[in-house]
């Protein structure tokens, strides 16, 4: 069930076209009886983000420095990004 509390959720899933049938059915339900949110659906429709296909090429370099800032990356963050 749509509520004032979780209607942002579905409204990402309605515009990236994520929801069944009856869950847009049910959007479309829920704006009637909430006409204030048509216009925050609306506004979400034009930010639209482009995935980034950059790719880091230098990681080999990085991992031949001593620095700390080297240590401190191959310690926490290269796990962190290699695991996602």
């Amino acid at each position: 069930m749509i509520t004032r509390e979780s209607y942002e959720i579905y409204f990402m899933d309605y515009m990236d076209g994520n929801l069944a049938e009856r869950e847009r059915a049910e959007v479309e339900a829920f704006l009637l009886v909430h006409p204030d949110l048509r216009e925050q659906l609306d506004g979400m429709s034009e930010v639209r983000l482009k995935v980034s296909t950059e790719v880091f090429r230098k990681k080999e370099q990085i991992k031949q420095s001593d620095s700390v800032l080297f240590r401190f990356l191959i310690i926490f963050i290269v796990p962190f990004v290699e695991t996602r």
